[in-house]
């Protein structure tokens, strides 16, 4: 699922005094798969979807 957020229009609101900002959307998927003495005991998937922020401040980055 995409989100429906501008990250470019995001970027230009911020208003902040850092040297540097950065926002990035990330997606992850995870699927593990457990099987023990040759028996499938765990079968799933999960995943996570949002907005990551990052900023530079006196030489020091913030997430």
């Amino acid at each position: 699922m995409k989100l429906n957020i501008d990250i470019k229009e995001l970027l230009g609101a911020v208003d902040v005094p850092a040297q540097w900002v950065g926002i990035r959307e990330v997606y992850e998927a995870h699927t593990p798969r457990m099987i023990r003495d040759g028996v499938p005991v765990a079968n799933a998937r999960s995943s996570t979807h949002g907005i990551m922020v990052e900023v530079l401040v006196n030489g020091q980055f913030g997430y």
